[in-house]
C-alpha cells in the first residue's frame, strides 16, 4: 500500500494514494466497485461520528436554552396572571361600589 504523505500541509491525499488500488492490478470496474465500497465505509463512519459529536456539543447549549426558555415563560405567566388577577380585583371592587 501507498501512504505517501501529501506535498502540502493542507492537502488531504487521495484515497486512491491511501490504499493504493493501483498497484492491486484490479480491473476497472473491481477497482471502481473498491473504491465505492470503501468511500460508503468511511462516509458512513463519518456520519457517525458526525452525530455523535454534534449532539455531545449540542447537549449543554439545547440544555441552556431551554432552561433559559422555561425561566422567560415562568416570568410572563407570571406577570399575565398578576395583571389578569389586578384587573378582576379592580374589576369587583368597582362592581360592589356601584351597589
Amino acid at each position: 500500500m501507498t501512504t505517501e504523505p501529501p506535498t502540502d500541509q493542507g492537502e488531504l491525499p487521495l484515497l486512491t494514494d491511501v490504499i493504493g488500488v493501483g498497484e492491486l492490478g484490479l480491473s476497472p470496474a473491481l477497482e471502481q466497485a473498491l473504491l465505492q465500497t470503501v468511500l460508503s465505509d468511511v462516509l458512513q463512519r463519518l456520519d457517525l461520528a458526525f452525530e455523535y459529536r454534534l449532539r455531545d456539543a449540542l447537549a449543554p447549549v439545547l440544555e441552556r436554552a431551554c432552561e433559559s426558555l422555561i425561566q422567560d415563560a415562568k416570568v410572563e405567566l407570571a406577570t399575565t396572571l398578576r395583571d389578569t388577577v389586578a384587573r378582576a380585583v379592580a374589576d369587583e371592587l368597582a362592581r360592589q361600589r356601584r351597589t
